[in-house]
């Protein structure tokens, strides 16, 4: 495996680890509002919060892993 496969390989695991981060916080924060609430801020429980600064850190590790595939894809 060259350094391109391997950036690939990571930044797809990220993608697919942000993807589920976001499926379970979405799931916990519409369990904490109820359907009959409209009310977000009350569904702001510590492991909505938890999960609000992993994805973004998710997201951040994405965005750099896909760029720098794209860095190494155009000087390898």
């Amino acid at each position: 495996m060259n350094s391109a496969d391997v950036l690939t390989l990571a930044t797809a695991i990220l993608g697919v680890a942000l993807l589920a981060v976001l499926i379970v916080r979405t799931v916990l924060k519409e369990l904490a509002v109820g359907r009959r609430s409209t009310d977000s801020a009350s569904a702001r429980t510590d492991r909505v919060r938890t999960l609000d600064v992993v994805a973004v850190v998710l997201t951040v590790l994405t965005v750099i892993g896909a760029v720098w595939r794209i860095v190494v894809g155009l000087t390898v």
